[in-house]
């Protein structure tokens, strides 16, 4: 059953067409990486994928509702509680403490956070320590982590991952993958992740190719590009 369908996305910023006619159908429950060159219109996808970005043509339907169709007021609250993005520059408030950003989506939403998954994962990802820092204090791997576990907390339906391994080291990088693999198969969650590392593509179930802003390879995780 698919929850995401993409129908003849074309996308351009002032005369550069960067997404061509994108077409695409993605099941609940996938786990997909999106690869291509850097500026072959891997994020602005996952933006109109999620919402954030209106495209020039096209339209784009979570679960058969279209979400560009509604107003941007009632867009936001459609998308707020299905989906949770990993955000490649953050997006983490400098004048909050990395807890009071954790928290963030939560007050928005008026709901309450699961207090034991939220422990375990500042113990995977080693940022209990960091709670009362703000951002101008992290590393750019800490706020890596932190933005990646404000959105894991959330359990969404989707979760779109914009290179969110591209600050981590190699332990972390695994460590954060296990993690995006934990939430696929315990919370049965839609994964959307834009990467350059061929690896991590192969280790997903599906990878898709964007070339000259079209979708040019669409194989399972395991298949040569």
């Amino acid at each position: 059953m698919h929850i995401i369908e993409i129908k003849d996305i074309k996308h351009q910023y002032g005369q550069e067409k960067v997404l061509r006619g994108i077409n695409l159908c993605i099941d609940r429950g996938e786990y997909l990486a999106i690869i291509g060159k850097s500026g072959s219109g891997k994020t602005t996808l996952l933006n109109i994928a999620g919402g954030m970005l209106e495209p020039t043509h096209g339209h784009v339907y979570i679960d058969h509702q279209d979400i560009f169709s509604m107003s941007q007021k009632d867009r936001k609250i459609f998308m707020r509680d299905r989906v949770a993005c990993i955000f490649q520059d953050y997006h983490l408030i400098e004048e909050f403490t990395v807890y009071e950003n954790i928290q963030l989506p939560f007050y928005i939403k008026k709901e309450d956070y699961d207090q034991q998954y939220f422990h375990d994962l500042l113990k995977l990802m080693d940022i209990e320590d960091i709670l009362d820092k703000f951002p101008e204090q992290l590393s750019g791997g800490q706020k890596q982590r932190v933005c990646a576990l404000r959105a894991i907390l959330q359990k969404p339906d989707i979760l779109l991952c914009d290179e969110p391994t591209g600050n981590l080291d190699q332990k972390n990088t695994q460590e954060l993958l296990q993690i995006l693999k934990t939430c696929h198969s315990q919370f049965h969650q839609t994964i959307l992740l834009v990467t350059h590392d061929l690896d991590i593509a192969r280790s997903m179930n599906r990878m898709i190719r964007i070339k000259d802003g079209i979708i040019d390879f669409d194989q399972a995780g395991d298949q040569d590009v």
